[in-house]
């Protein structure tokens, strides 16, 4: 079944105390879960391509320590049949206790996308940055340290996109000081998340599916090749389901595939060849800096995308002219939401779990007590992180000449503890 709309329940300071419980019993029961994060900025965006990873993470800090975690994204993926989740997605709007930068186009990029800023100053959840301060963790008092500090015991896999700024943003805004050199916070990432990092941004660079790999061209391909493959399929693929949540309402975010490509797999279409000019620089990266008055529809971007591998196979193809009236807008229809970004991060992962398993013979029950990494190949996948402008991803490995930081060991300890 088609996803067509994705629910995702947003939570302030006004429910917060009420569904947090909830969100507990989410990650106890959850088979993996995603994260994405909305920042007041990135700073100077230069220094976050050096080629040094020492430097490059000691810009980061110097980012994560100026800048603010304004919505926390969560979506939590359950396997309940051979190709079938339950999803559960969260946006949290939080605000950190203390002085909070915008960088002027990180603020007009969340003004254009309808961010509400009011309902962060006003309704954020607050937090404390850094170290806990003598504060000891308590899973029963609802706060959003307390929910990170779950979701690291639960040592379940944890799904990002383009993931590195995201865990140290993390680190420091949820968890710790951090470490002052990249070799310490490695260790302590791989320590903390036992269950393993995936990054879809990886993934989608070293598959021959994706020609792109930022996130809402990675989604929606990942769409288009759920329905081709549940064409030629008794059952889809991949099916998902939105169990609801009690006394509160969720906001739908529209994630159709385009009738274009639902008339090529039905077979009322041959091809697809949009009459518009696509911005290649749109294609390639998912953003235009200009006005080049090119097309940036991401569904014509995927139509041309199909049309012209078509015709790289078959020099006689024609195609036939498509143009979908209900395509005539931005891909921003996705929703610019980190809970929403969770949740296509967590789809596409779930995609791959499906095309990777393993041959094995058990019960349903049986196999929802393994292990993902016993169930499907993930080596390839599995704690290695796109590196913007590196060719090759980053392995998170425990190193024979690095040990983790004091304030982690310590605090590592207490969360296994309890």
């Amino acid at each position: 079944m088609d996803v067509q709309e994705v629910p995702v329940y947003e939570i302030d300071s006004t429910n917060f105390f009420e569904h947090y419980e909830n969100i507990l019993q989410d990650i106890e029961s959850c088979t993996f879960y995603s994260i994405d994060v909305e920042l007041s900025g990135l700073g100077n965006r230069l220094k976050l391509g050096d080629q040094d990873l020492e430097r490059r993470y000691n810009a980061l800090c110097d980012i994560a320590v100026t800048r603010s975690i304004l919505c926390l994204g969560l979506s939590f993926y359950t396997k309940v049949g051979v190709n079938e989740f339950s999803v559960r997605n969260y946006n949290i709007f939080v605000i950190a206790n203390g002085p909070i930068v915008f960088d002027p186009e990180s603020a007009l990029f969340l003004a254009e996308h309808g961010f509400d800023f009011n309902r962060v100053f006003i309704h954020g959840v607050n937090y404390n940055v850094g170290n806990d301060d003598g504060q000891y963790i308590d899973y029963s008092i609802p706060s959003i340290r307390n929910l990170f500090a779950r979701l690291i015991k639960i040592q379940k896999p944890v799904i990002l996109h383009n993931g590195l700024c995201d865990l140290v943003f993390l680190y420091f805004h949820f968890y710790a000081n951090l470490p002052s050199d990249w070799s310490t916070f490695i260790e302590d990432i791989f320590d903390m998340f036992r269950g393993g990092i995936y990054d879809t941004k990886h993934i989608a660079k070293i598959s021959e599916d994706y020609s792109s790999s930022f996130l809402a061209y990675v989604f929606k391909k990942t769409q288009r090749l759920v329905c081709a493959a549940s064409k030629t399929s008794s059952t889809s693929i991949l099916e998902i389901r939105f169990p609801s949540l009690a006394n509160l309402a969720s906001k739908q975010y529209n994630a159709n595939i385009s009738s274009s490509f639902k008339s090529l797999v039905s077979g009322k279409l041959t091809n697809l060849k949009p009459r518009v000019e696509i911005c290649p620089k749109y294609a390639e990266l998912g953003y235009c800096a200009t006005n080049c008055g090119k097309s940036h529809n991401l569904d014509l971007v995927l139509d041309a995308e199909y049309f012209f591998s078509n015709q790289r196979k078959n020099a006689n193809i024609t195609g036939e002219t498509f143009n979908d009236e209900n395509s005539d807008v931005s891909d921003c229809q996705l929703g610019h939401n980190a809970g929403m970004d969770s949740f296509m991060t967590g789809y596409i992962f779930a995609f791959v779990l499906l095309t990777c398993r393993k041959p094995f013979s058990l019960d349903s029950n049986s196999s929802k007590r393994m292990k993902l990494d016993e169930m499907y190949n993930l080596d390839s996948y599995r704690n290695k992180l796109s590196i913007v402008r590196r060719s090759n991803a980053f392995s998170i490995v425990q190193s024979s000449f690095s040990k983790c930081s004091n304030q982690h060991s310590t605090k590592m300890k207490q969360i296994l503890k309890i």
